[in-house]
């Protein structure tokens, strides 16, 4: 062991034992003691009460990231049903082959569209349009098929639209028969 470059201390006779350990820069402090060095410890908490905060609900740029252990029991939770989902529906019972029917939805308040749905026992074509009321512009053309005969176009964001604006769904029947149309818009307030 001669050649193991130690950096604690050893002593031969009992008498030579200590309980004092050297901090990172060489200085040698003793924790059993209550001295200068643990009051500068204990004292010294102003940094880690800044980095914690206060208790009780925070904004996620002020709040400490916690882990939850695999073996936590359960945490009891609540859904915030504040934004739920509102719809707007419509139909037009015995719609003539190459007929049209217009589903329009005027906001009385600010909203969000988040999907738009159709649906018919037999084929159509499905325009959706919307922008300020009056002045709807075309923004999506799809047709159904004997193999899918529903509809439906989905935006992440929602559309928004205010009490100006209106949202149409004009269903068009294609197919060689007499059929019912419906369709849903659906809705967020925002």
């Amino acid at each position: 062991m001669a050649d193991f470059d130690s950096q604690l201390p050893v002593r031969a006779i009992a008498t030579q034992f200590t309980t004092e350990v050297a901090d990172s820069a060489g200085t040698t402090i003793n924790p059993s003691r209550e001295d200068g060095n643990l009051a500068t410890i204990a004292g010294d908490t102003t940094s880690i009460d800044s980095k914690l905060n206060t208790l009780g609900q925070k904004p996620s740029a002020t709040s400490v990231p916690v882990v939850i252990a695999n073996d936590q029991s359960s945490i009891p939770f609540t859904i915030d049903e504040g934004n739920t989902d509102e719809v707007s529906y419509d139909t037009q019972a015995a719609l003539a082959t190459s007929a049209s029917d217009t589903h329009s939805f005027t906001p009385a308040a600010d909203l969000r569209v988040k999907k738009v749905q159709a649906s018919a026992s037999g084929q159509m074509k499905v325009e959706v349009k919307w922008g300020t009321t009056g002045g709807e512009i075309t923004k999506h053309i799809s047709f159904t098929s004997k193999g899918n005969l529903d509809f439906q176009v989905e935006w992440p964001d929602g559309i928004f639209l205010t009490s100006a604006d209106t949202i149409q769904v004009i269903r068009t029947n294609t197919d060689n028969q007499t059929m019912d149309v419906y369709s849903s818009i659906v809705y967020q307030l925002d």
